[in-house]
């Protein structure tokens, strides 16, 4: 399938991205019942008109709204981190056939992609790939299955790298952990937003594969992001390219877009 691949040093021309991510933004969420009409756009904060798109495809109650001014789309109302993580400890992985258990298989589509995404990062790169450098420090937020971290940690050109993998889903986080050991990936439960133990200015590369379109706050993350990477640190972002959002998510986790 067609996705938007956004890479660049720093964070310059971010706002190009923000533009590109009107078609794919949508959270995940329940409890919801009343139809919006208008509703703040997460990406510009402000009060927007709203059409229904489509009552949630996972979660009764709940509907996919696009913005009639900028065309931007998202679930409505936003949740909180405590809602998604429950959603993924849970109903995401029931739903996709995630599946994180100490023997799994994980997709052939998913280590294909992980291939795909580190020979487009080295071709940005050049001789600047941050895991040919000693002491590099590398991020991925979202990690699943931990597939890219392990891909780029398994040509990291010195052992002296560090390579940090963020989840909300505790079962993410142990079978990271598991099968990333030996390369040196380290996975957390929790956000790179919310960690304060990362200091500014010191990461080489934050990666963000088909996650991004989950994050609550988009405009306050990349800040974030932005604010924690080395001057002329590079941030990698991949998202579904989906318009409109397809209502045959989560029947076959062979096919996911």
């Amino acid at each position: 399938m067609p996705a938007f691949a956004y890479i660049g040093r720093t964070m310059a021309a971010l706002s190009d991205c923000f533009g590109k991510l009107s078609e794919c933004f949508v959270g995940l969420v329940r409890g919801a019942s009343a139809r919006p009409q208008a509703c703040k756009n997460p990406v510009d904060g402000k009060l927007h008109k709203v059409r229904v798109i489509m009552p949630h495809p996972q979660f009764e109650g709940h509907f996919v709204v696009q913005c009639v001014d900028t065309g931007m789309q998202w679930t409505e109302p936003k949740p909180t981190i405590e809602h998604l993580s429950l959603v993924y400890a849970g109903d995401y992985n029931a739903k996709y056939g995630r599946d994180l258990s100490k023997d799994a298989v994980i997709p052939p589509f998913v280590t294909r992609r992980a291939v795909a995404q580190r020979v487009f990062i080295e071709s940005w790169a050049g001789t600047q790939m941050p895991w040919k450098v000693d002491g590099c420090c590398i991020i991925e937020v979202g990690a699943g299955w931990g597939c890219l971290s392990n891909e780029i940690a398994s040509h990291k050109a010195t052992p002296h790298c560090s390579f940090r993998a963020y989840e909300l889903d505790p079962a993410s986080v142990d079978f990271i952990n598991q099968r990333g050991k030996e390369l040196g990936v380290h996975a957390l439960l929790g956000t790179l937003e919310a960690d304060q133990g990362v200091p500014t200015d010191s990461v080489d590369l934050i990666l963000s594969s088909m996650m991004f379109e989950h994050v609550l706050e988009p405009r306050e993350g990349l800040e974030i992001w932005r604010s924690k990477l080395r001057r002329g640190g590079l941030l990698f972002i991949e998202v579904p390219n989906e318009n409109p959002v397809p209502n045959w998510w989560g029947v076959n986790p062979l096919v996911p877009y």
